[in-house]
């Protein structure tokens, strides 16, 4: 997380030699995985906030934890757009799944996106500090689309990943194959709100179509969940 934050100053540099869309921290692979796989920002800001939650060290959150949660909230900000329905949403990106590439509204990037916005905003609160941004944190992290199929009870990965006819051990399979844990993560370790029942169906949904030959963190995590 120091590093990280010792990096904020070149991944923030309009004038940098290399940037890419993700800009915090700065990545540089030239391609789909390093430019669109955004997540990985929100992932920062969870190990920050883990890392505050178990120490409660103010001397850190505003040294080094506070810096990171900010700069990644801005952001998120930035990248969020505000729809027709009054909702925000996150356009052309990469979810854990790397099976998919620039989709629209990655439940899991969405999810992880609106907890590092309200992270930023709760962290500043703490530090007494009122950065003119923190009422948009909140409102962007209060109001982020989140996909859900009310009916089938589970949260398609993104916007367009609809359900086939058809179904797989009690709920509606999706279409695709999927590399590795991705909505699932919601559940675990994001802890994002939602019924019990929500969560069993998207580890059945996602059990029925992950490949087999992907990463070993997809069987962990679904201990975990379970």
């Amino acid at each position: 997380l120091r590093w990280f934050d010792a990096e904020l100053p070149a991944a923030t540099d309009p004038s940098g030699p290399v940037r890419s869309s993700a800009e915090i921290p700065r990545v540089s692979t030239g391609n789909a995985f390093g430019d669109c796989e955004q997540h990985i920002n929100s992932d920062i800001s969870f190990a920050t906030r883990q890392m505050w939650q178990l120490s409660h060290d103010e001397a850190w959150l505003a040294d080094t934890g506070y810096p990171l949660a900010e700069g990644i909230a801005e952001f998120w900000a930035s990248k969020a757009t505000k729809g027709a329905d009054g909702l925000y949403h996150i356009l052309k990106v990469m979810g854990p799944d790397e099976f998919h590439q620039l989709v629209d509204d990655n439940a899991y990037t969405n999810a992880a996106a609106a907890t590092a916005l309200r992270f930023a905003a709760d962290a500043a609160a703490v530090l007494g500090k009122t950065p003119p941004s923190a009422a948009l944190w909140r409102e962007i992290a209060d109001r982020m689309f989140i996909a859900f199929d009310a009916a089938k009870d589970y949260h398609p990965e993104y916007m367009a990943y609809y359900p086939k006819a058809g179904k797989a051990t009690g709920v509606y399979a999706p279409p695709e194959v999927v590399k590795q844990g991705d909505t699932i993560l919601m559940g675990f370790p994001l802890g994002w709100n939602m019924t019990a029942s929500s969560r069993r169906n998207d580890l059945i949904v996602y059990n029925a179509v992950t490949t087999a030959n992907g990463p070993a963190m997809v069987r962990s995590t679904r201990c975990a969940v379970s």
